[in-house]
């Protein structure tokens, strides 16, 4: 059995000898092999060059993105300085609308000062007794005497809640209303109650006020 298999083998060997002999055959069994060869050479060398390559068109796709949002940065900035340089006469009412720090005495003092316009008699002003600016923390301060302290939101605003009470005639009140609205102080009022008083000497309008001021944190944003 073992000698027939190998006189087939060797009748099989001989006849291909004989077919890798003729020239025709041997030049396509060449370039078969040299193809093959190729092929392989290029897979293995081309495959970590596409790797490469892949790579390197996604960091510039990256690229291409921050480049985007660095444009929009820009054009907002320049937008923003032309608007800075257009309005730099006017920046003080802004310092005047939303002044840098808390000032009990200033805000005290514009009201007043409206009140004396109009001839109202200011009766009340209520301000926050505590601010507390940045992170600081009080310790053993709780309850309602640390609900009661004001300080900075995220935009490093300042948000004062004020009330008071002026009395006056109806024509009185009802102007320092309209003054208090024009203000400089970038201040919204949120509640008004007007209640009839009646003297000896007098009939006189009693209005309560509630509202509310912004200031900006230099501390908080530095």
């Amino acid at each position: 059995m073992a000698s027939s298999l190998t006189r087939q083998y060797a009748a099989y060997y001989q006849k291909a000898s004989a077919l890798y002999q003729r020239p025709q055959v041997r030049a396509s069994l060449e370039i078969i092999l040299s193809v093959f060869t190729v092929s392989l050479l290029i897979l293995f060398a081309i495959r970590p060059t596409l790797t490469n390559v892949a790579s390197l068109q996604k960091k510039i796709e990256d690229q291409e993105v921050v480049l985007k949002k660095a444009d929009i940065k820009l054009g907002q900035l320049i937008r923003a300085e032309g608007q800075l340089s257009e309005n730099q006469n006017r920046l003080g009412l802004l310092d005047d609308a939303i002044p840098n720090t808390f000032d009990y005495f200033n805000i005290s003092k514009r009201i007043e000062i409206i009140g004396q316009e109009n001839f109202v008699n200011l009766e009340l002003i209520r301000l926050p007794g505590s601010i507390l600016v940045g992170d600081s923390q009080i310790p053993g301060l709780t309850g309602d005497r640390a609900g009661g302290i004001v300080r900075p939101n995220e935009q490093g605003l300042v948000i004062i809640p004020i009330n008071f009470s002026v009395k006056g005639s109806q024509t009185q009140v009802l102007g320092f209303i309209k003054d208090l609205e024009k203000m400089d102080l970038l201040a919204v009022i949120q509640d008004i109650r007007i209640a009839k008083e009646q003297s000896f000497q007098e009939a006189a309008n009693l209005l309560n006020l509630d509202g509310t001021a912004w200031f900006y944190s230099i501390e908080l944003n530095k």
